[in-house]
């Protein structure tokens, strides 16, 4: 879900284009929408803390506190207002 949004934010900040982008390029060089890279992203972050979710059911639910900031950092990484 990180690099999607990394995708995502990086062709949004004028980043990525075609002289310049990296070994990604999901909507540059592959001509995806940069809705269907947020959307996919977003999808990722879903099935993630489900499965978050479950573990913690199964196992402690010390996990979902962890999940959240590991969760929060992923997408402050790529997309926050200081990358």
């Amino acid at each position: 879900a990180t690099n999607m949004f990394n995708e995502y934010y990086d062709f949004k900040k004028g980043l990525d284009d075609h002289n310049s982008v990296g070994i990604g390029g999901a909507i540059v060089r592959n001509g995806m929408s940069p809705k269907l890279v947020m959307n996919i992203a977003i999808a990722f972050y879903i099935i993630a803390a489900l499965l978050g979710i479950f573990l913690a059911i199964q196992s402690s639910f010390w996990i979902i506190p962890v999940g959240i900031i590991c969760m929060a950092i992923g997408y402050l990484y790529t997309g926050g207002p200081m990358p």
